[in-house]
């Protein structure tokens, strides 16, 4: 039995599975079956795909420590575009504070994602006061998952 969805016939994308490749699938015949994906629908599950960059920070407290992070915290590329903070974790949003006490406290951040063609960034903690933290040059890589020290 073939399914086929006829939009654009020109465009179709056609994929074949075969009985083994199916096999988890009790009432699939031995036969070669054909399925016909339309494609806009293949487009649009080819760029639904969110891409996002995360940065897994370690702050250096000595003794105990209040911190948190602005939501004016981002990474900027070296063309000047900013991307900017989706989620934190483990660590306060502005205004509120989190205490810690000695060792490196670990938290992550979760910013949009970097254009393809960017080589370095810079992470910022934009504030309108002191006490903002601003790392530079931080190299790309094909994760696009990091690592900093802050302090």
């Amino acid at each position: 039995m073939k399914s086929k969805l006829h939009m654009r016939p020109k465009l179709v994308r056609t994929t074949k599975f075969s009985s083994k490749s199916l096999s988890a699938f009790s009432d699939v015949p031995d036969e070669v079956q054909e399925i016909t994906i339309d494609p806009v629908l293949l487009s649009q599950s080819e760029t639904l795909s969110e891409k996002c960059t995360i940065v897994r920070c370690a702050y250096n407290s000595f003794g105990w420590d209040r911190i948190r992070i602005w939501p004016s915290t981002y990474l900027i590329q070296e063309n000047g575009i900013r991307k900017k903070m989706l989620h934190n974790y483990n660590i306060a949003l502005y205004p509120e504070w989190i205490t810690i006490k000695g060792k490196p406290y670990i938290f992550t951040l979760i910013f949009e994602g970097l254009d393809q063609d960017c080589i370095s960034f810079d992470l910022l903690e934009d504030i309108p006061e002191p006490g903002e933290f601003h790392i530079r040059s931080i190299p790309r890589n094909q994760s696009d998952v990091y690592h900093v020290t802050i302090r």
